[in-house]
């Protein structure tokens, strides 16, 4: 239940997922509440005084108790921002008795137990239980009770004209309809937010199934490549077998780079297929993905010198990402490839790299025909591929490394020609160079 709550409060906050605990998400939440409700108290004064729920002589007070509610709104988003750690549970108990505290007041200020919002109590009592453990619920309910039994007894002592304010049937009405629309905004939030998330467990259920098919992949290339390995072995101890003989000088070195190119599959064998699509068999660390990507670029157009390639990095601050370096360089690498072939070496790769969210963007445009059809529909599954004398594998182990860094992958067409890949991977930390030369960072917690 806990895992659903925490989906459904971060997108009532506006949080992704990732981004914070969830207690920073229930405090956030509570903010965002907290301004509508101070701005809308604001605008409700001139109506109370015309309607006389609210004595002249108690304007101060009134606008005092609202602008506390604004400063402990400002002290409360100015302090979890530079939370890091998750909050306790009474922290955000607190803010929830602060807002009953100043309901009472206002409501005390309005007419008491005669003003027609008293049902906002109601409305307060829903939220406690959603956002609060159960002790702490049942500390937020009493609370709860004894304020709007304050109402009801200050009401009958004050004894003064706010209590026996009069008021047309017409704006009791309107009052209680407004209540009923601000519960009713309230479930169908909730609702919209339900559905939201029941997509979200769909996507996730899909993405669960092609990765389990692509380590039922893995499995069968494994039992492949363990078949395979025998007759390569037979063939390596034939060849170690005649590079002893005394042959002449050309044979020998053919026969050396037979060895190194049968060592060489080996090494693929073992590793291409097992390695990448396990997480917990990558060699993640934090990386600059800048000045990575940087490196991989111009490293590789030292081997691809007839190719026009541009690097787009639009952020000043570095962006780091937790990732395997080596195998994010083969992949990256791969898709090069790929781009550089689909255009024949003519036209322009651009390459731009940027924060989105809490994201690391990565887009590779090319020049050429785009992707076909197919796919664009089966991106992932390997062996799939519009080249001539390709093996389908550059796009496959691209997809199945940033998964497995809980990224997305995706590849599109462009409206002006030519094709897209798109990788995004979870941003680790972001550093922050000031004006004054100091460094800052954002650490999303991943």
């Amino acid at each position: 239940m806990e895992p659903l709550i925490r989906e459904l409060l971060r997108s009532l906050s506006g949080a992704q997922p990732g981004q914070m605990s969830l207690n920073h998400t229930k405090i956030y939440w509570l903010i965002r509440l907290r301004t509508v409700a101070t701005i809308t108290q604001t605008l409700a004064f001139i109506p109370g005084l015309r309607l006389g729920l609210i004595d002249p002589h108690h304007s101060g007070w009134y606008f005092l108790v609202v602008g506390a509610l604004t400063a402990f709104n400002g002290v409360s988003y100015w302090w979890i921002k530079r939370r890091q750690l998750e909050p306790a549970e009474w922290l955000v108990l607190l803010p929830l008795a602060v807002d009953l505290l100043g309901l009472t007041c206002l409501l005390n200020l309005s007419g008491g137990w005669t003003n027609p919002f008293i049902s906002l109590y109601f409305l307060h009592a829903g939220v406690g239980a959603l956002l609060l453990q159960r002790g702490l619920n049942i500390i937020f309910f009493v609370l709860v009770a004894y304020c709007l039994a304050s109402t009801f007894y200050i009401s009958g002592m004050m004894g003064t004209h706010l209590s026996k304010a009069l008021l047309p049937g017409t704006t009791v009405l309107l009052a209680q309809v407004f209540i009923a629309f601000m519960i009713w905004v309230l479930t169908s939030w909730l609702a919209a937010t339900f559905r939201a998330l029941n997509r979200n467990v769909q996507t996730l259920r899909e993405q669960n199934s092609r990765l389990d098919r692509l380590r039922a992949i893995g499995a069968i290339a494994a039992g492949f490549s363990h078949r395979l390995a025998t007759p390569l072995n037979t063939v390596k101890i034939r060849l170690e077998r005649l590079r002893r003989r005394e042959l002449a000088p050309p044979l020998q070195a053919d026969i050396q780079i037979a060895i190194a190119s049968l060592q060489h599959c080996e090494s693929i064998l073992r590793t291409y297929f097992t390695e990448r699509l396990e997480p917990e068999h990558l060699d993640l660390e934090d990386t600059e993905m800048t000045a990575l990507i940087q490196r991989i670029c111009k490293n590789w157009l030292l081997d691809n010198t007839a190719v026009r390639l541009h690097l787009h990095t639009p952020h000043r601050q570095p962006l780091y990402c937790q990732i395997s370096p080596v195998e994010f360089s083969r992949s990256l690498i791969d898709l090069l490839d790929n781009a550089r072939d689909a255009q024949n070496d003519s036209g322009t790769i651009n390459i731009t790299v940027h924060a989105l969210e809490s994201d690391v963007e990565i887009t590779i445009d090319d020049d050429g025909p785009g992707f076909s059809s197919a796919v664009l529909a089966r991106v992932g599954e390997p062996f799939l591929t519009d080249k001539e004398h390709g093996f389908g594998l550059g796009l496959f182990t691209a997809f199945a490394l940033t998964h497995s860094l809980s990224g997305q992958f995706t590849i599109e067409n462009r409206h002006s020609g030519g094709g897209r890949v798109i990788i995004r991977l979870p941003m680790r930390r972001a550093e922050v160079v000031h004006d004054d030369g100091t460094h800052a960072y954002f650490d999303s917690g991943r």
